[in-house]
């Protein structure tokens, strides 16, 4: 019953059309097929891997591995995802970094998180933005991942 009460006071808007969604994201299913996903990426450093290679990390990779053992690469930087970073580095649209982060802790969840010990590091690219847009993002994936 709170559940629909909830809901029904703060229901679930599209971040993209703005339509109500019921998915209990501020993202709905059309918007969320249509994002830039990235493929197939080296899991180590995200670059593009070439057609026709059968491996999941580039060569530079391989020949220099780097200090962490995989890269969770969601999508490529163009729209609509520089609507997302953007309205959340500069708009204060806190929701973005909610749908940000749940969309991480799905893709984690899906393709490598298994014994639910794991870490979420991130560059500290957003040192000098108004909100702390990484840790925003990483505190709604820790808490989708049940990850203190």
């Amino acid at each position: 019953m709170l559940k629909k009460v909830e809901q029904w006071l703060l229901p679930f808007i599209c971040c993209f059309c703005e339509a109500y969604t019921t998915s209990g994201q501020d993202l709905c299913s059309v918007c969320k097929m249509a994002l830039p996903w990235s493929g197939d990426r080296c899991f180590k450093c995200g670059l593009y891997l070439t057609s026709g290679i059968d491996s999941i990390d580039c060569e530079s990779c391989r020949e220099l591995p780097p200090k962490f053992d995989r890269l969770c690469s969601l999508f490529s930087y163009q729209p609509p995802i520089t609507k997302l970073v953007m309205g959340l580095k500069f708009g204060k649209k806190l929701a973005y970094g909610r749908v940000m982060g749940e969309l991480l802790a799905d893709q984690v969840e899906a393709q490598w998180y298994q014994n639910r010990n794991c870490s979420l590091p991130l560059d500290r690219l957003s040192h000098k933005c108004h909100l702390n847009c990484d840790q925003r993002i990483v505190s709604f994936s820790s808490h989708c991942l049940k990850v203190a």
